[in-house]
């Protein structure tokens, strides 16, 4: 899943056009893309057509088709307190998600959040990174428990494969 952080965040790219009504998590990245030392993008159209191509190689290929827009956000050289009040806001809005995976590593804690419950279709989809820094990245579109499932085999392989290069 975290082969995905590779795409380079270090420009904002988003299209004029307004929704009417963001999702809690987006509008908590948007009310939060002032603070200092982080880095965010809005991916859709052809900038997210561009993206897919890094997606190949991680567990997000499951969704790629399926995918209409993707945030993501990483806090850099932030400050601790700027931190603190970003992960407590985002505990705030992710409780109103549903929890479908955590995968806890060595070098990365990664916890998956649904807007719906297992085994409906939803919309939106977060992977909310805490360790060892904090990140987020929000992923738009149309969504089945298919999908979870094959993210999910395709990441347990991947931790196989980094396990057994290790040795």
């Amino acid at each position: 899943m975290l082969a995905i952080m590779m795409i380079p965040i270090c420009q904002h790219a988003s299209a004029d056009g307004k929704k009417a009504a963001e999702s809690p998590a987006v509008q908590l990245l948007e009310s939060n893309r002032d603070m200092k030392g982080i880095k965010d993008m809005k991916l859709e159209g052809l900038m997210l057509k561009m993206a897919k191509g890094a997606m190949k190689k991680s567990p997000v290929v499951a969704i790629s088709d399926n995918l209409d827009r993707m945030y993501i956000f990483a806090i850099e050289d932030a400050s601790e307190m700027d931190e603190i009040h970003f992960r407590a806001d985002a505990e705030k809005v992710l409780a109103g998600y549903t929890k479908v995976a955590e995968v806890v590593e060595d070098h990365a804690t990664t916890i998956l959040y649904i807007n719906g419950q297992v085994g409906e279709s939803f919309n939106e989809m977060i992977m909310y990174v805490t360790r060892p820094g904090t990140s987020m990245m929000i992923f738009q579109g149309d969504f089945t428990t298919d999908h979870l499932v094959k993210m999910n085999e395709i990441s347990e392989r991947q931790r196989k494969e980094r396990k057994t290069t290790k040795r």
